[in-house]
């Protein structure tokens, strides 16, 4: 087993964590992105990739082995803009990352 196979799992708890103690949420793919990247990877040349779908994330492996995940996540503040009032950036400290 790898160093990057070992981390990985550590560094999703991480930012999910980060991510909701700043009050963001997590958003699932629709049909379509999950259809685009199975597309995407269908159509390389080289075998034995696939994609993953875990709850709101997409994972990108190779021959059984996690290569990179891809989540979206969405503030409170993002959602009431919508509604009309103004929206407002909220921004994570890298520093805060790993602690």
């Amino acid at each position: 087993m790898s160093a990057s196979s070992l981390l990985l799992p550590h560094t999703l708890v991480i930012s999910r964590t980060l991510f909701l103690s700043v009050r963001f949420s997590p958003l699932s793919f629709n049909n379509f992105i999950e259809n685009q990247a199975e597309c995407l990877v269908k159509r390389t040349l080289i075998r034995d990739f696939h994609i993953e779908k875990r709850q709101s994330l997409l994972v990108l492996c190779w021959q059984r082995r996690e290569l990179v995940s891809a989540s979206a996540w969405s503030d409170h503040v993002h959602v009431a803009s919508r509604s009309g009032l103004q929206p407002t950036t909220r921004h994570v400290p890298l520093s805060s990352w790993g602690r």
